[in-house]
């Protein structure tokens, strides 16, 4: 049983559309979530990056929707982390975060909304199709 959460965060790289052999859509992107904490009487920033896959529809709306910078709210489930390497040559450790719904982040933008009519032959997927 996996468990839901949600994240706030701003799109890092811009969304990878993909299509594979049995004609399921997908897109990906890396979103980074800062977190500020006083520690030591100092504030100190630390940023989680979060590698996002969504399926579908809902894949092909988000590349038509966001670009790099975009805020975006997010809901899903969290995946084994992984490691990489940063550009100053230490190790982070990014989130894959499968994603069910996703949106923009309207504190700081603004952002109009356009209904896609669907057809009975276009599937859509809410999670990953197995």
């Amino acid at each position: 049983m996996s468990s839901n959460y949600t994240i706030v965060g701003r799109i890092g790289t811009d969304p990878r559309l993909s299509v594979s052999d049995n004609g399921v859509v997908t897109v990906k992107f890396s979103v980074a979530v800062g977190h500020r904490r006083k520690k030591d009487g100092e504030w100190t920033e630390e940023t989680v990056w979060h590698d996002l896959t969504i399926f579908g529809d809902q894949a092909e709306n988000a590349a038509e929707s966001f670009v790099k910078g975009d805020q975006i709210i997010a809901t899903g489930r969290v995946e084994e982390p992984r490691t990489f390497e940063k550009k100053d040559g230490t190790t982070g450790v990014a989130l894959p975060f499968i994603v069910d719904d996703i949106g923009p982040a309207l504190r700081f933008q603004r952002a109009p909304v356009q209904r896609v009519e669907r057809t009975a032959a276009q599937p859509s997927y809410s999670q990953e199709p197995f």
